[in-house]
Formats: structure tokens, C-alpha cells, sequence
């Protein structure tokens, strides 16, 4: 999840194949496997990670693309957190302290993804 979540424009089975050294059966698995944990978004009604064919990317691509929909990284937490702490001045620091306790290490060894209403 932690892929798709840094690819701006999804994946294509074959791009995830190469980025893990996957089977194709072993990939399309994996997809599987990530699409029923991360189930439905509540708000669209549709999943998080939807059909590689019904995904945004790949209806306006025309081809399959594997990508994640409102779904927020540890990432994407700490630029907000970061945003909405320098604006506030001295107000903000426990929004930045808050930031920095996401940071744990170097990136990707510790990924999470959390399924968001937006």
C-alpha cells in the first residue's frame, strides 16, 4: 500500500510486478489482499483501491492502474500537521511535535496507510 500510496498516478501490474520482483499471479494476490483490508470508502462507495480498470488513473489513461482513493500516509499526515503548525505560530507546536512523533526511522521501513474520509 505503501507503493501505490507514492505513485502521484497509480501503477500497472506490470510496474508493481518489477518494483517487489513479483509473479503475476503473486502481484494480482497482493492487490487483493490490500483492496478487502482496506474494504470501502464510506463516503464514494467505492473501494480504496478499486479495479486497476474502474481506477481514475486507469479510466483516464484507458489502460489498468492500480491506485489508492482517499486514503492518507504518514506522510500526508505529517505535511498537514507541519502546514497547520507554522501557520499558527506558538499555537502550533504541538501540531508540529505531533509531526515529528510520526518520524521514527528512514522512510518506508515503518509504512502505514490509513483509509480517510478525506
Amino acid at each position: 500500500m505503501a507503493y501505490l500510496a507514492t505513485r502521484e498516478n497509480g501503477s500497472t501490474l506490470a510496474q508493481f510486478e518489477i518494483a517487489f520482483n513479483l509473479a503475476p499471479a503473486r502481484a494480482r494476490s497482493d492487490i487483493r489482499i490490500a483492496r478487502n483490508w482496506l474494504g470501502v470508502n464510506p463516503r464514494t462507495g467505492r473501494k480504496h483501491l478499486p479495479d486497476a480498470l474502474k481506477s481514475k488513473s486507469g479510466q483516464a489513461r484507458g489502460i489498468g492502474v492500480y491506485e489508492l482513493e482517499d486514503v492518507l500516509v504518514d506522510a500526508d499526515l505529517f505535511r498537514r500537521l507541519r502546514v497547520r503548525g507554522e501557520a499558527r505560530g506558538a499555537d502550533g507546536i504541538p501540531d508540529l511535535i505531533v509531526a515529528l512523533s510520526l518520524v521514527s526511522g528512514p522512510p518506508s521501513t515503518n509504512c502505514a496507510a490509513t483509509a480517510t474520509n478525506g
